[in-house]
């Protein structure tokens, strides 16, 4: 029982810190995985973007859309996501 309680305590701890440093957050990048074409999947996704911005509060979300898996990961480390 206490084990629960203190795994609840710290899970709420963990969110309440991840809200909080959110809301500092100005820019969200979002990875797009391929196929369909780059234009499409632009457009098929602005609808999460628009969602990100509204419920989160952020000012920009930037949507990157890459052929497949690698070019996401390349991203990442490349710091564009």
């Amino acid at each position: 029982m206490f084990r629960k309680m203190v795994f609840g305590a710290v899970s709420v701890l963990a969110m309440a810190t991840s809200m909080a440093h959110a809301a500092d957050m100005k820019e969200f990048r979002v990875g797009i995985l391929g196929g369909e074409n780059e234009t499409d999947r632009l457009r098929n996704y602005q609808c999460l973007a628009d969602h990100l911005k509204t419920e989160f509060g952020f000012e920009k979300v930037s949507l990157f859309p890459a052929a497949d898996y690698d070019g996401v990961i390349q991203g990442l480390l490349g710091g564009t996501l």
